[in-house]
């Protein structure tokens, strides 16, 4: 009997142990593949340039790295591709990427000071597996009624965003530590 009850308690030890321990988690989003300027029917409109233009989240896949980026495509005409900032604030076009898909649930969430439990994870940098990247959104220094989506570096708290002209005119890389919002998943 001292026996059984030891095997049992063994076993109801080893079934606690396993349990898994809540933490919080980082949302993820899903993701259509796109190329050549196109952007997906259901893509996520991530904000708005000043002639209300939609602006759509992309992100584009390289060695150890996906970095989240901007897609504008007036007047539903294909755009340039998925523009994105490259660690230094190296400002690339990508032809192949992946545009984020709508889903009910998203909702920007005011930046303060930590990262929301349910914001979504777009990445992470450059070989650097301790630098995760999120969806932000910022103003445009240009105009403030333009909302445009970046991404956030978790390492350091900044919003980077990427304002201006189409490819071969002046583009610039605007940095914030403040005033910007988080993409979450309710």
């Amino acid at each position: 009997m001292n026996r059984t009850a030891f095997v049992c308690l063994l076993a109801s030890t080893l079934t606690l142990a396993l349990m898994p321990v809540p933490q919080a988690s980082a949302a993820t989003g899903s993701w259509h593949v796109a190329s050549g300027g196109a952007v997906p029917d259901g893509s996520f409109v991530g904000g708005t340039t000043r002639a209300n233009t939609p602006i759509y989240i992309c992100r584009v896949t390289g060695d150890n790295f996906k970095i989240v980026g901007r897609m504008i495509t007036p007047k539903g005409a294909p755009g340039p591709g998925c523009v994105y900032v490259k660690e230094g604030e190296i400002i690339v076009d990508a032809e192949e990427y992946e545009v984020l898909e709508e889903h009910p649930s998203y909702t920007w969430q005011d930046w303060a000071d930590e990262v929301p439990e349910k914001a979504i994870v777009s990445g992470s940098g450059v070989g650097q597996s301790n630098n995760t990247h999120y969806i932000c959104q910022a103003s445009s220094p240009e105009d403030p009624n333009a909302l445009i989506p970046g991404k956030f570096r978790d390492r350091d708290k900044i919003c980077l965003i990427v304002y201006g002209k189409s490819p071969g005119l002046q583009r610039t890389v605007h940095e914030t530590t403040s005033g910007f919002k988080l993409l979450v998943k309710e």
